[in-house]
């Protein structure tokens, strides 16, 4: 299972995350792809995400990166 695979199995947890924030439905969808756009552009820039962790609604990646 690729990172970018791991990240999207959470996908309604990330909209809903997002939701809860205040944003429409469209709009949280919006982010949630815009997070999918951003992880995959670190991971081609060579940035070693293979250390991700989930906890409750917090991805947690290497070098401290927090996404949400």
């Amino acid at each position: 299972m690729t990172i970018l695979e791991k990240i999207a199995k959470h996908h309604k947890t990330w909209v809903r995350q997002v939701i809860s924030f205040g944003c429409k439905p469209s709009e949280a969808e919006d982010v949630v792809q815009n997070m999918y756009l951003k992880v995959n552009t670190l991971i081609n820039s060579g940035l070693d995400l293979c250390k991700i962790s989930i906890y409750g609604n917090l991805l947690v990646l290497t070098k401290d990166i927090y996404v949400a």
